[in-house]
């Protein structure tokens, strides 16, 4: 068949393009810097010793449709300050302010860029924020990975609800303790080195904000922070000895700080290197829960009782008012043959899942293997 057109798609141009675009942007600059401030030590010390020449950098190699998700959030972002800008008592101010944090023992400078300062319009507070954009996906606890980190912040000792959605840490180093492996801790380690800048100090600022954005839904979330010395310290110790042994070529003299199973050495370019001959992905998700896989309809025992249902079901599905009676009488067939998550014969997969809010109560929902 004639295709009209270029024999290349669209769809190609886009993924060659970001790739080869990624290429050419690959970061050679010094690489302990205050974004890096949650990165396991070891892996800092590979990447000190590839930038003095010891060794080939191991560049991490990302997809295109990862590349166009980091570019989205760049774009999210800045539409999520616009609200800030717009409906706050905040100004927002030094946007990609440059700042030194400290010198180190070498003489090489450990510097940043700050993404945006937050100041009251009475020149009351001021706070260094950095806005996160963030995904969501539902987790085996019958709930969203949104509302379950929500759920977490509420239970741990060291954060205090200050009103929906926003949280107050008044001691990071215990939140660090309490919260584990996170995306969240590297946020808060980032900000609160800038935070100890001089130029910050300088300045009067008093705290940090995290403010994270849900891609999926335009959710929000505040998480607001009382600044560490003691943390800033730990970060000085750390990048004293990363650099130390990393401008030596002895990357392997400076300890690893997650362990086998973590995240973190789930996909490290340098996981070889650490655990040689271990499939660190591998051991890192042999530590999450199962994976609750669907029934298909067509196996169960009682399959035909479920079908006639799912069948009634998508008859009425856009009667409001009999359509919760139905899936009420789907979710009581599925509990009583045992059946959580099914699969029906077009590829539909539905689950019963466990609501707490506004009150606690079992709903049938759509869902993925």
């Amino acid at each position: 068949m004639k295709i009209l057109g270029p024999e290349k798609s669209l769809l190609q141009s886009i993924d060659e393009a970001l790739i080869e675009g990624s290429k050419n942007q690959k970061q050679n600059g010094y690489p302990l810097r205050p974004s890096a401030a949650g990165y396991c030590s070891r892996k800092l010390a590979y990447d000190v010793s590839a930038f003095h020449g010891h060794m080939e950098k191991v560049e991490e190699v990302k997809k295109p449709n990862i590349l166009r998700l980091l570019d989205l959030g760049h774009y999210i972002e800045s539409h999520a300050i616009s609200y800030i800008r717009k409906n706050t008592d905040w100004d927002v101010k030094y946007c990609q302010q440059s700042v030194i944090l400290f010198k180190l023992a070498s003489g090489r400078m450990i510097e940043g860029s700050i993404d945006l300062a937050l100041v009251s319009k009475d020149n009351k507070y001021k706070a260094i924020a950095d806005c996160k954009t963030v995904g969501n996906r539902w987790s085996s606890g019958f709930q969203s990975k949104w509302d379950e980190m929500n759920n977490k912040l509420e239970r741990l000792p060291s954060v205090h609800k200050f009103a929906d959605d926003a949280f107050y840490i008044d001691d990071i180093a215990a939140f660090f303790k309490e919260i584990g492996e996170d995306a969240l801790q590297k946020n808060i380690m980032q900000i609160n080195a800038y935070l100890h800048s001089g130029w910050a100090k300088e300045q009067g600022f008093q705290f940090g904000i995290v403010y994270q954005y849900l891609k999926d839904s335009s959710k929000h979330r505040e998480i607001r922070f009382r600044p560490s010395q003691a943390v800033f310290d730990q970060l000085k110790t750390k990048y004293e000895l990363v650099e130390k042994y990393g401008s030596k070529g002895k990357p392997e003299s400076v300890p690893k700080d997650f362990p086998l199973g973590s995240f973190s050495c789930a996909y490290c370019p340098y996981a070889q290197q650490c655990w040689p001959g271990d499939r660190t992905s591998k051991a890192y998700w042999q530590t999450q829960p199962k994976k609750n896989w669907a029934d298909k309809i067509n196996d169960l025992e009682k399959g035909a009782e479920l079908k006639e249902l799912f069948l009634k079901r998508e008859k009425l599905e856009t009667d409001t008012n009999i359509l919760p009676v139905i899936e009420q009488e789907i979710i009581t067939a599925m509990i009583n043959h045992e059946v959580r998550k099914i699969k029906l014969d077009d590829g539909q997969i539905f689950e019963v899942v466990l609501r707490k809010s506004p009150r606690e109560r079992l709903v049938l929902v759509r869902s993925k293997e």
